[in-house]
C-alpha cells in the first residue's frame, strides 16, 4: 500500500544547542497540559451605596451597613486579584463577593426592602484578545455572572497550581481532578441558573459572560478532570489500552463540544475570544485523537491484528504530523508551551511505533493494512461528572444584618 511507504521523521522539534532556551520550554514533561486562566476577570471600583437605598424601617441603619459591605467585598476582591495573593485567599474573596451579591439580589427583589437604581458594573475580562479592555453591562445578572466566572476560573487555577507544583503522585492527580470537577460545577450552575435568563442581551457584555463561552468552560474543566484521572490510571498501569482509547475519546468529545460552542458565537464575539483558549482547544482535539489511535494500535497489535495496528498508528501519526511540524513557529504563548512539548513528545513516540509496526508487518506478518477511512472507533467512556455547586451562604461572621454598627 503506497499510503504507508517510507518512514516518518520522528524529530520535527530538533533544534541546535544555541537555539535552546530553557525559559521557553517546560523543564519537566508534565503528563497532561492544563489551561491557566491568566488573568482572571477583575472588578473595577463601584460604590453600591449610590445605587441601593434602604427604605425607612427599624433596621435601616443595618441595611445601610450591609450595602457598604457589598462595596467593601468588591474592593477586597479587586485588591487580592491585582496584588497576586495566594490562590486560597483569592478564592475566599471571590466566594465572599458572590455570596453578598446573591444576598443583595434577594434583598433588591423584595420591594419593601430596597429602592433600586440598576448599576452598571465594569470588569476587566479574562478571555478577550485584549484582556486589558474594560467591559460593562447594566443587566442585573452581569455582576453575578462575572463573579461566578471569576470563582470558577480561580478554582480551575488552583488545580493547575497544585498539580504543577506536585511530584505527580496519586494524591496530586486526585486533588487536582476534584478541583476541576468543582470548577465545572460552578460553570454548570452558572449556565443552568443565571446565564439562560439573559440570552437576549446581544451586545455590551464581556465575551467571558456569553452563554456559549460559559458552557465551553464547563466542558474544558471536565476534559481536564478526565485527563488527570486518565494519567493517574496510566501512572498506576491500571487501565488497558482499549479502555484508555475510550477514555481519551471522551476527552476528544469534551474539547469538540468546546469548539462547537465557540463556533456558535457571533463572528464579532468569536474574533474577540482569546487566541490561546481557541488554540488550546483545537490542539487538544488533535492530540487526544492521536492518543485514541495510539492506544487502539497497541491493543490491536497485542491481539495480533497487525494490519489494523499499522492503520491506527498511521492515523495517529498523520493527525499529529502537521501540527508537530508547525508548532515551534505557531505556538509561542507561554500558556501553551507544555502542550507544545507534549505534541512533540507524542509525535516522536507515535512515529517510532509506526515505523516499528510497519517494519514488522512488512517483513514478518504480511497482513493487508486497511485504509484510514475504514478503521472503526469504540464508544467514548466517561468516568466523571461535575460536582454540583451550591452558592456560598452569607455568613453571619462576615456581615450581621440584625443589628446596625
Amino acid at each position: 500500500n503506497a499510503e504507508y511507504m517510507g518512514e516518518i521523521n520522528p524529530y520535527p522539534f530538533a533544534m541546535a544547542d544555541d537555539e535552546y532556551d530553557p525559559n521557553k520550554l517546560p523543564p519537566v514533561m508534565a503528563p497532561c497540559a492544563l489551561f491557566l486562566f491568566d488573568p482572571v476577570p477583575i472588578p473595577q471600583p463601584l460604590h453600591y451605596e449610590k445605587f441601593f437605598e434602604p427604605k425607612k424601617g427599624p433596621n435601616k441603619n443595618g441595611k445601610v451597613h450591609f450595602i457598604s459591605q457589598v462595596t467593601l467585598f468588591r474592593d477586597n476582591l479587586r485588591h487580592v486579584l491585582i496584588n497576586s495573593t495566594t490562590i486560597e485567599s483569592q478564592i475566599q474573596a471571590a466566594e465572599s463577593y458572590l455570596s453578598i451579591l446573591l444576598y443583595l439580589q434577594k434583598e433588591s427583589e423584595s420591594n419593601d426592602t430596597l429602592n433600586v437604581m440598576q448599576p452598571t458594573p465594569h470588569w476587566t475580562p479574562a478571555l478577550h484578545v485584549n484582556n486589558k479592555e474594560i467591559t460593562s453591562c447594566a443587566h442585573k445578572n452581569f455582576d453575578i455572572t462575572m463573579a461566578y466566572l471569576t470563582l470558577g476560573m480561580l478554582i480551575s487555577n488552583q488545580a493547575f497550581f497544585e498539580f504543577s507544583a506536585s511530584t505527580g503522585n496519586d494524591e496530586s492527580f486526585k486533588a487536582a481532578c476534584h478541583r476541576m470537577r468543582v470548577a465545572a460545577g460552578v460553570f454548570q450552575h452558572l449556565h443552568e441558573n443565571v446565564s439562560k435568563t439573559w440570552l437576549n442581551i446581544p451586545f455590551g457584555r464581556a465575551t467571558d459572560a456569553l452563554l456559549p463561552v460559559v458552557v465551553a468552560l464547563k466542558h474544558l474543566c471536565m476534559a481536564q478532570a478526565h485527563l488527570l484521572a486518565i494519567w493517574k490510571g496510566i501512572r498506576n498501569d491500571s487501565l488497558s489500552h482499549s479502555v484508555l482509547a475510550k477514555l481519551f475519546l471522551h476527552v476528544v468529545r469534551e474539547f469538540e463540544h468546546m469548539a462547537e460552542q465557540f463556533r456558535a458565537l457571533h463572528p464579532t464575539d468569536h474574533n474577540r475570544l482569546s487566541d490561546d483558549l481557541r488554540m488550546f482547544t483545537n490542539l487538544q482535539v488533535l492530540l487526544n485523537r492521536a492518543l485514541v489511535c495510539k492506544h487502539l494500535a497497541i491493543a490491536a497489535n497485542a491481539e495480533a491484528s497487525y494490519g489494523m495496528a499499522v492503520a491506527y498508528i498511521h492515523r495517529a501519526a498523520v493527525t499529529l504530523g502537521p501540527i508537530a511540524n508547525t508548532a515551534p513557529v505557531q505556538i509561542q504563548s507561554r500558556r501553551l508551551l507544555t502542550l507544545r512539548a507534549q505534541i512533540a513528545a507524542n509525535y516522536q513516540a507515535v512515529t517510532k511505533l509506526y515505523n516499528t509496526y510497519k517494519h514488522d508487518n512488512d517483513t514478518i506478518y504480511f497482513v493487508p493494512v486497511p485504509a484510514d477511512s475504514s478503521v472503526s472507533f469504540p464508544e467514548p467512556k466517561s468516568l466523571l461528572e461535575p460536582i454540583p455547586f451550591e452558592p456560598p451562604p452569607l455568613s453571619i461572621a462576615l456581615v450581621d444584618l440584625r443589628s446596625p454598627p
